[in-house]
């Protein structure tokens, strides 16, 4: 019998299941909060898992990511890792 390849965390959530979450929280134009709390999602997991899945995109599409749309939304946030420890982060909420 094969055994089946699961990535998983403490959640016991598999990669696919992450990914599909933060499609949802990006179609969804609500907080990180708000959704991870209606998700039973811990912040922390989330942000992990979704900077996680954004720096693997990235370095197969040449270093680029594709942001969502945002100004149809009421808040927002944007985080760019640029290198060497330094994070900037732009919000409106």
């Amino acid at each position: 019998m094969a055994k089946q390849s699961r990535q998983s965390g403490p959640s016991g959530r598999s990669r696919g299941e992450w990914e599909e979450l933060i499609g949802k929280f990006e179609q969804s134009g609500v907080s990180r909060q708000r959704f991870c709390a209606e998700a039973s999602i811990p912040v922390s997991s989330f942000d992990y898992w979704r900077r996680k899945l954004r720096r693997e995109r990235a370095t197969t599409n040449g270093g680029f990511i594709e942001l969502p749309a945002i100004s149809s939304r009421p808040s927002w946030d944007v985080e760019l890792e640029l290198g060497g420890g330094m994070v900037l982060r732009l919000r409106r909420d």
